[in-house]
């Protein structure tokens, strides 16, 4: 069991906007805006199993549930009536997401681990919220916004363990799809905009060495 983890957060930030035409019009904020308040992670938990096979093999899976839409803001007096909007938002659009883990080891010999390993994580947003027509609310000047759909993860590793020297090879592939909108507004000119849907593909390759003495 995981229990929320309590964050004070202090956000400085200034702006600066010029417009040139017949005249010069310019406006600034004041250069030490501080915004303090506080983050509230949500709860999650987890089960786990393993099972080892006469000494020579692993096998283990792991179950995690985190409550995506308990996740709340507060003020820096820990009152959330100053972020009333938001944490609504977040319990209206956000939902529980589920992760699942499963490996397994086999050892050949004493000093050789081979390991391979898959993990899915399930999307936190909705499944109405993307076909609801809702005009998305970006962060900033950046316009585009993406709904991230399930995630994969393939793992596989190689490991030696010897008297002087041990090393370790380690290889994951992060699998993800999504569907890219270019602009904020879903619908243009009645039309439902067409995401673009994207599937990214991570690799990533860890090589550990190391020496007893």
């Amino acid at each position: 069991l995981h229990t929320p983890t309590f964050y004070d957060l202090s956000d400085e930030f200034d702006a600066k906007m010029v417009a040139y035409g017949d005249t010069v019009v310019s406006s600034q904020t004041p250069i030490d805006r501080i915004a303090d308040y506080r983050l509230q992670t949500p709860l999650k938990f987890s089960v786990s199993a393993a099972y080892i096979i006469k000494s020579k093999a692993l096998i283990s899976a792991e179950y995690q549930f985190e409550n995506t839409s308990g996740i709340k803001l507060k003020n820096d007096k820990g009152q959330t009536s100053v972020f009333e909007y938001d944490n609504s938002m977040i319990k209206d659009h956000y939902k529980a997401t589920h992760t699942i883990r499963v490996g397994a080891e086999v050892r050949p010999i004493e000093s050789l681990g081979i390991r391979l390993g898959f993990a899915t994580v399930s999307s936190s947003v909705k499944n109405d919220v993307e076909s609801s027509g809702m005009t998305t609310i970006v962060a900033g000047t950046v316009p585009h916004y993406s709904f991230e759909k399930r995630t994969y993860y393939y793992t596989a590793g190689l490991g030696y363990n010897g008297s002087i020297v041990h090393v370790d090879l380690a290889y994951v592939l992060r699998m993800n799809q999504e569907n890219l909108y270019a602009y904020p507004t879903y619908i243009d000119n009645g039309d439902a905009l067409v995401p673009s849907k994207l599937t990214n593909l991570t690799h990533n390759i860890v090589a550990t060495i190391g020496f007893k003495f």
